[in-house]
């Protein structure tokens, strides 16, 4: 019997194991059910702050629930989700005006609708990983360019969360590699072979072939990595894992870290796009975390990150600001009355010793190079009697041969007689004639001197454009000093010196705009040392940046804040920390001093300069205020110069600061004047670093070693 033949028993609808329709269920009471001709779709309400825990509604204000499983999107919805992963070239602006729209801006306008499908079942680092893949693909990614480009950015981000080995770059190919392919293209063929035929040559070279084979064959099997090379590949996957420990357990931290010293460790710092849309790009895979809630527990410190990211994308860019900005030209006016004294930040400041093995090193230098010096005459003098004994030579072979004595010819002399020989030029022909020395004009090129009148060069030089131009050329440009345009005529000059000299990290803690003085205490001014009434006119006339220190130093010898230095040339009291040369060279982590006290913004002037507390007030352009007052908590790594007073004012000693090259460092010394009573003004030479004010070091695993 064919199984077609057995007989079918119907089942009822009601009795079958599944619910079909119809029949359909009653509605519940007061409920109606329109039917699909009058459907009228009205959408969902969307939520902003999908952290604030509000219900999602649709249009009518009916509370939905997120299904569990995802369904198949419909082939509309399917256009819609593609488009959206294409950016929008230009937007219109509230005033109408069409602009194009930066990558950061198209994705901010569907950026609450974008989601993450994460497995409940993975552990924190592969719901990490999960999550760092659903932000790129659920998003368009605009086209790498040289200025801009989020998809590397995302790279570095990656790689250095330990997600990714290596930052894949775009490969390019190389000019010699393009001029191949175009001969390959030029050449059609033989051009000996007639048209349509091509010529084979068959090489059979066995040698060749087994090299090949072998190389082959070795590239195939695996190599046998030695004890050492595993145990560099389980510290770098054990390096990798704590690198996303890290981030889960302190995301604020990390971030931190990444935006600070290894942003500038790797040279992001340069560059302006990148320190403006790299906090941008992470702020927003901070968010995304947030708001698909894929770590629910660490959701306030991934809150703080971000928040970390927004200020970290108005202070990066702002250290090219910081850096442009200072010094300005009141300490550069003052860097020119009184000399520059940074030159001592490539050596060790007061706290470090020289090492007596670099002292031994440049001695014995000093001594070969004077033996070599010995012996250079002794060479000179060989060659010269070698060449002499082939002159007389070549003079016995030919008589028509002249010798010349190098030693004996007047050059400056055959200089100028061969210049005029070839500019002079009389009725056609070459002027022939000798210009003998004594012969030479009293004021031409040859036999003047600097200490020459400028008044006896007014005579014709023969063979001369014309005359000498006097010394007030319109070459030579004044330089106006700015601090005294500033001031007007002041005897600041005469009455203040440089104090101390420190080479720190500081903080921008205060800004102090000048206030004028008014009329009534004109009075009391006239009653003023020449050293107070100066003093007077810089407070009421210049704006003042409090700095204070930055405390926390830091935590390895190629950290960007290191401990203040007081440079040799600093004149004036300062406490100097007790600390061993291995403690400085350690940068004082080994045997620290004591906690400092907090920041003195008043900086007393009675007692002795303490670089580790007290704060400095550096004098700057009012205009500089303006400046740098968004900028409050931000640091710079700089030279600052105290201004003291004169003790003799405008009796300035003989002795001026002497080059760095000189071996006797005792007698340098700061500006001109011997140092009195040091004032609370300073201000800035040579600012070298600018950072943000979360700047933060970096980790090493062998920091303590």
């Amino acid at each position: 019997m064919l199984v077609d033949d057995v007989p079918v028993t119907p089942v009822h609808p009601h009795e079958r194991p599944f619910i079909v329709f119809p029949p359909f269920p009653e509605p519940p009471p007061g409920a109606k059910i329109p039917i699909w001709s009058e459907f009228k779709p009205a959408g969902i309400q969307v939520v902003l702050d999908p952290d604030s825990g509000e219900i999602e509604h649709d249009g009518r204000g009916i509370p939905v629930v997120r299904l569990a499983s995802s369904h198949s999107l419909t082939p509309a919805e399917r256009m819609k989700h593609k488009s959206n992963k294409k950016m929008k070239k230009t937007t219109v602006g509230p005033d109408g005006v069409s602009k194009r729209m930066t990558w950061y801006e198209d994705w901010d306008e569907f950026e609450t609708t974008r989601r993450a499908n994460i497995d409940p079942a993975l552990d924190r680092i592969g719901s990490l990983y999960s999550a760092a893949l659903e932000f790129k693909t659920c998003r368009p990614w605009p086209p790498p360019l040289t200025e801009s480009n989020p998809l590397l950015l995302w790279d570095y981000w990656r790689h250095y969360l330990g997600l990714i080995s290596q930052i894949q770059s775009e490969p390019k190919k190389s000019k010699q590699q393009d001029q191949l392919e175009d001969e390959d293209e030029d050449d059609g063929g033989d051009a000996d072979a007639p048209e349509g035929q091509t010529t084979v040559t068959v090489v059979d070279d066995a040698e060749g072939r087994q090299q090949n084979e072998g190389e082959r064959h070795s590239q195939l099997q695996p190599k046998e990595l030695d004890e050492e090379a595993l145990t560099r590949r389980e510290r770098w996957s054990e390096a990798q894992e704590n690198k996303k420990e890290a981030f889960l357990n302190d995301p604020e931290q990390t971030v931190k870290i990444f935006f600070s010293s290894h942003w500038r460790d790797k040279g992001y710092v340069h560059s302006k796009e990148k320190c403006k849309e790299g906090p941008i790009l992470i702020a927003f895979f901070l968010r995304y975390l947030i708001r698909n809630r894929v770590f629910p527990e660490e959701e306030a410190a991934l809150k703080r990150a971000a928040a970390l990211c927004d200020r970290a994308k108005e202070e990066l860019p702002a250290t090219w600001t910081v850096a442009q900005t200072l010094p300005d030209r009141v300490s550069a006016g003052f860097e020119e009355l009184n000399g520059n004294v940074t030159p001592g930040m490539f050596g060790g400041g007061i706290l470090h010793e020289a090492a007596d093995a670099e002292d031994e090193d440049a001695a014995n230098d000093e001594s070969e190079s004077d033996v070599g010096a010995s012996k250079e005459p002794d060479a000179k003098k060989r060659k010269l009697e070698s060449q002499s004994e082939a002159l007389d030579k070549m003079r016995e072979d030919d008589p028509t041969v002249e010798a010349i004595d190098p030693n004996a010819i007047d050059h400056d002399s055959a200089a100028v007689r061969d210049a005029i020989r070839d500019n002079v030029d009389q009725n056609g022909g070459e002027a022939e004639f000798e210009l003998k020395p004594d012969e030479q004009p009293p004021n031409s090129w040859h036999n003047f001197t600097w200490d020459q009148s400028q008044s006896a060069n007014n005579d014709t030089v023969m063979g001369s454009w014309g005359t000498a131009a006097p010394l007030d050329s319109v070459w030579i440009i004044e330089q106006k000093n700015a601090l005294i345009e500033l001031l007007g005529p002041t005897a600041l000059p005469s009455t203040h010196t440089t104090g101390v000299i420190e080479r720190s990290t500081r903080k921008i803690a205060k800004i102090i705009r000048p206030v004028p003085a008014p009329a009534k205490n004109a009075k009391k001014q006239k009653g003023l040392t020449p050293a107070e009434a100066v003093e007077a006119e810089l407070a009421q006339r210049l704006g003042v940046v409090v700095f204070t220190p930055w405390v926390k130093v830091g935590n390895h010898v190629a950290s960007d804040i290191t401990p203040p230095q007081i440079l040799p040339d600093s004149r004036g009291k300062v406490v100097l920390p007790t600390l061993t040369k291995s403690d400085l060279l350690n940068h004082g982590l080994r045997n620290p001093p004591p906690p400092p006290p907090p920041p003195n913004d008043e900086g007393s002037l009675n007692s002795p300069f303490d670089p580790r507390s007290d704060a400095v007030h550096v004098l700057v352009d009012p205009e500089t205020l303006d400046k740098l007052e968004p900028f409050v908590g931000m640091g710079v790594l700089a030279t600052f110069v105290q201004i003291a007073r004169k003790v003799e004012p405008g009796d300035d000693m003989k002795e001026r600061p002497q080059s760095w090259d000189s071996k006797k460092k005792s007698k340098q010394r700061g500006a001109p004047g011997k140092n009195g009573e040091p004032t609370r003004w300073w201000y800035m030479e040579s600012v070298m670093l600018s950072l943000t004010s979360f700047h933060t070091d970096r980790y090493y695993a062998d920091q303590d070693e």
